[in-house]
């Protein structure tokens, strides 16, 4: 009875509105937890939706089961914040919260059309604000890649340009609000650096330029090139796969690292020579034409590289 007045209050006799009902603290037995939404969708008859969370998790993930393969077979340490599951071997700690990513879901499925496109357009709009950050580094990091690659010493390029492309790995990390493991970042810059047979091409004809006498300022000028595309190019490989797993873990130190392996299920090592391919193809006439006419400016790679991406710079968020 008192449920069916709270409906009739909030709703009203003709308003239309949806209600959604949050079952929050389910961090608890699935059976416990599937018997309190029986009865809420019984009681409650005049909510839209009800939906699962856990806002602040203490007994374990959402309903107690594995999240990697749904088992309720798990072992749990609430004075640690972890479960282990008895079955897949799965590990892993609390999140922060369960449930959210749902609830965002469930609620814009129940905004009337126009509300929904101005909410999914208002997130449209956050992701554009940080992919033009993300360029905007991307691009500085490639001019320093091509500031290494003019030094006269032959063969230096490789050994100083892998640390910093891991700094602009873990630099779009934090942009995108994802914890790389070391690991995982490691991993990536080793992946996307032996991609590219034109790279691997051009700083062995570079080096092999820079030993020959008078032929030395042609290897720096090929080398800073090289190094510069390159960099730029995995740059925007990573970028597009952090977008995606930028959910995944958020930059929060109770939320698990990325590992390698999370990042191969999200986008395969096919895929990212693939996607490698593709940009260095869209890039390099432009950049061919910006390196011919010397070091080419910050501003003139971030056109590039947002003419090869398809964001217009000239609308900041």
């Amino acid at each position: 009875m008192v449920a069916e007045q709270l409906g009739k209050i909030l709703t009203g006799a003709t308003n239309k509105v949806p209600i959604i009902m949050v079952l929050n603290k389910c961090d608890a037995n699935q059976d416990f937890v599937a018997e309190v939404e029986r009865q809420v969708k019984e009681d409650c008859i005049w909510a839209a939706s009800v939906v699962r969370v856990a806002a602040d998790p203490k007994h374990g993930p959402l309903n107690q089961l594995c999240e990697k393969c749904g088992s309720p077979d798990i072992s749990i340490s609430t004075y640690r914040r972890r479960y282990a599951c008895n079955e897949c071997r799965h590990d892993d700690s609390f999140k922060k919260s369960y449930g959210l990513d749902e609830l965002v879901k469930v609620t814009v499925g129940h905004l009337p059309g126009v509300v929904a496109t101005s909410f999914s357009a208002a997130q449209k709009v956050w992701l554009e604000g940080l992919d033009q950050v993300a360029i905007r580094d991307i691009c500085g990091f490639a001019l320093t890649a091509g500031g290494i690659g003019a030094a006269p010493i032959p063969a230096l390029t490789r050994l100083v340009l892998y640390p910093v492309q891991y700094a602009m790995v873990i630099r779009l990390a934090t942009i995108y609000g994802v914890i790389l493991s070391s690991s995982a970042g490691l991993h990536l810059v080793g992946s996307l650096s032996f991609i590219s047979l034109a790279g691997l091409s051009g700083w062995g004809l570079a080096t092999l330029l820079k030993c020959i006498p008078g032929l030395s300022v042609a290897g720096m000028a090929t080398d800073a090139a090289v190094s510069s595309s390159v960099t730029l190019v995995m740059g925007l490989v990573t970028k597009t796969l952090l977008r995606r797993v930028r959910g995944r873990a958020m930059c929060n130190s109770d939320e698990l690292a990325v590992t390698p392996e999370d990042l191969a299920e999200i986008m395969s090592n096919e895929e990212r020579t693939s996607l490698f391919s593709e940009y260095f193809g869209r890039l390099t006439p432009t950049l061919a034409a910006l390196f011919a006419e010397g070091a080419p400016s910050c501003e003139a790679l971030e056109g590039a590289a947002a003419a090869a991406e398809g964001i217009d710079l000239t609308r900041r968020p």
